[in-house]
């Protein structure tokens, strides 16, 4: 029982795996040539069905930081020609000291936030406020060299899950086999560590070089007169490259280094026996 307990869970660990490393690969490719051919990255099956093969299928995703705050409340008014803006926060209490009286024109917006359970708004809770933290723009470069580094981050790490992917079922391999402690499991180990801390030092490259965009600005426009929205919003590039990546890889060196030294031990233990 144990032992088709085990073997259930290595097959399903492969089957993972693989699928990952397809998924990753396909996506890769996908987006290199609609990056570099500028092609849309939706296959359209029927007039109502399309299929996506990657994320670059409306544009190079630009993944952006927000510091937004939406206000409860924001009063516009206009008087002799002057116009004011008051945005209102939740605990704000400033909200009774704009007087509306003789002003030309005036309107004001009221955020409505409800908390919703799986049948109805839930009277029991209450939203205090609202921020925006992220958010995901989609760009469409018009030349190459700004599609490539737009994209590559992208591209790259894509490229990394697969890699990494392939290496672990082959570990997982050998640890089925019971070779868990050879020098080529260690080998694979240390060489995911590589290519993390490879793919960190490009990304980081890339980095300095990006510099067509540096922020997305996001304000909103109507037919309506006077018709606003109570608040605009600036997104910040967020780096391609991460710290921990670079953590992470020099543990999986370690991982690796740790691994050595077990299978030098697994070599002493056999010739002494």
């Amino acid at each position: 029982m144990r032992k088709k307990f085990d073997r259930l869970i290595f097959t399903a660990a492969r089957f993972g795996l693989v699928i990952i490393m397809a998924g990753c690969l396909v996506s890769a490719i996908a987006a290199i040539i609609t990056v570099s051919f500028n092609l849309p990255g939706r296959i359209r099956l029927n007039k109502n069905t399309s299929i996506s093969l990657s994320e670059f299928d409306r544009g190079i995703p630009f993944y952006a930081t927000l510091a937004t705050e939406i206000p409860d409340s924001s009063i516009a008014s206009n008087r002799g020609g002057t116009i004011s803006l008051h945005n209102y926060y939740p605990g704000d209490d400033a909200r009774e000291q704009v007087s509306l009286n003789g002003v030309d024109y005036s309107d004001k917006i009221v955020s409505d936030f409800k908390v919703l359970n799986e049948r109805s708004a839930s009277n029991d809770i209450k939203l205090s406020g609202a921020k925006l933290n992220a958010a995901v723009f989609y760009l469409q470069p018009a030349k190459i060299l700004d599609r490539l580094v737009l994209s590559l981050p992208g591209i790259l790490t894509l490229l990394l899950i697969a890699f990494c992917s392939w290496q672990l079922l082959r570990i997982v391999n050998a640890i089925h086999s019971g070779n868990s402690f050879n020098q080529s499991s260690v080998k694979k180990i240390a060489g995911i560590g590589w290519a993390i801390l490879v793919t960190f030092l490009l990304l980081f490259i890339l980095d300095s070089l990006q510099n067509s965009v540096a922020s997305v600005s996001l304000d909103f426009s109507s037919t309506i007169p006077n018709y606003r929205m109570p608040f605009q919003a600036t997104a910040y590039k967020k780096s391609f490259s991460h710290w921990d990546w670079l953590i992470g890889g020099a543990i999986i060196l370690l991982v690796a280094k740790a691994f050595r030294y077990g299978n030098q031990l697994q070599k002493q233990e056999d010739l002494t026996i």
